[in-house]
């Protein structure tokens, strides 16, 4: 989701930046290295190569983009670069999972976990930018200075929040694991091309399947968590689909990056349907944080007006959240708009993939 402008209360800088700067920058260099050249915003993959060969310059690609990220992230406090350091591991997990399946038996293993903590250790910092974000679009629209003053109160505590999760989110991404990612990952790719020169056929028509039944399977697990959700009413289950709509949208992405242009429609609902979970969803976060901020005594004393103003506004917006998250959960389970995609995967699944018919089936 795009994040506006905010002012966000600047934290310090963390000493272990300091001290690994360096180490950062030759780290970012030498994952520049990777394939030949550096990565354009419109840079793409050969449309008529085998679809095992796209993924791997994909995976250098975006290798690149992660390590070029990572000492920006972890020296600067840009908004974008946050967020883009997110999706851009989400992008290359992707891919890896595809290319080694089997994940838990091998080294990609450790780099897939290693790109999930680095998102983790960012996910307390990027919720409070968002929130910042809101908050502050709030406070432009008040007009009432009491209802202001209560929310000026919850920023604040926000602000705070906010410098301690910079402080936990550094120290998390100040590990080895991350600064060796790009090497470890390109001894992977060297692995593959051996096993991929000694058993081209069978790896080729591997890789195929492995996609269009990963994408087949987050299918089906989006399917179940959308029925549960929208049987329960509950946020936290909302939340949960939400997370298996955005897995399901990067994998079909992949499938669309390998030059497989069938499944933008479905992607692009996809798209949709995950930004308006995601406001839905922060909403009621920003709700959960003000309860937080204003249960003081102190404060419910000397401001009870304010915080009054403040807790009859939440309770409004959080009944509108809700019937607007069941209004979106609702028309997901009545909409067919995957039908393009399950026709896609029937197509796909158990197809061989050979550099002759890769341009219309380069999905994986």
């Amino acid at each position: 989701m795009k994040l506006g402008r905010s002012t966000p209360v600047k934290a310090a800088r963390e000493p272990v930046a300091d001290l690994l700067e360096k180490d950062y920058r030759l780290i970012a260099m030498s994952g520049g290295s990777i394939g030949n050249g550096e990565e354009t915003a419109g840079s793409s993959v050969s449309a008529t190569a085998p679809a095992l060969v796209q993924a791997e310059e994909l995976v250098h690609q975006r290798v690149r983009r992660f390590m070029k990220l990572l000492p920006e992230v972890l020296n600067s406090e840009r908004e974008e670069a946050i967020h883009d350091l997110r999706v851009w591991s989400r992008k290359l997990q992707q891919v890896l999972v595809i290319m080694f399946p089997k994940v838990l038996e091998n080294r990609a293993g450790a780099v897939i976990q290693a790109l999930r903590q680095a998102r983790r250790a960012l996910s307390g910092w990027r919720d409070c930018d968002v929130l910042l974000a809101l908050l502050d679009r709030r406070l432009r629209r008040l007009r009432d200075p009491d209802e202001q003053q209560a929310w000026q109160v919850v920023r604040a505590y926000l602000g705070r929040k906010r410098e301690k999760e910079i402080t936990q989110s550094r120290r998390r991404l100040a590990r080895r694991k991350l600064f060796t990612l790009a090497q470890r990952t390109e001894h992977l790719l060297k692995d593959s091309q051996l096993e991929t020169s000694s058993n081209a056929g069978e790896t080729y028509t591997g890789f195929m399947a492995t996609l269009s039944e990963s994408i087949r399977a987050a299918c089906i697990d989006w399917q179940a968590a959308l029925a549960h959700a929208a049987e329960s009413n509950s946020q936290a289950d909302a939340h949960k689909f939400r997370i298996k709509t955005k897995r399901l949208r990067y994998r079909i992405e992949l499938a669309q990056d390998l030059g497989d242009k069938e499944l933008l429609l479905p992607l692009n609902w996809l798209k949709r349907l995950q930004d308006s979970l995601g406001q839905c969803h922060d909403r009621v976060q920003l709700a959960l944080i003000a309860t937080e901020a204003m249960a003081n005594t102190d404060l419910l004393l000397s401001g009870s007006r304010s915080a009054s103003l403040l807790f009859r506004r939440l309770a409004r917006e959080l009944l509108s959240e809700a019937a607007r998250m069941k209004s979106l959960l609702a028309a997901a389970k009545a909409g067919g708009e995957l039908s393009r995609l399950e026709v896609w995967i029937a197509s796909h699944r158990g197809q061989p993939d050979s550099p002759h018919n890769n341009r219309s089936r380069s999905a994986s």
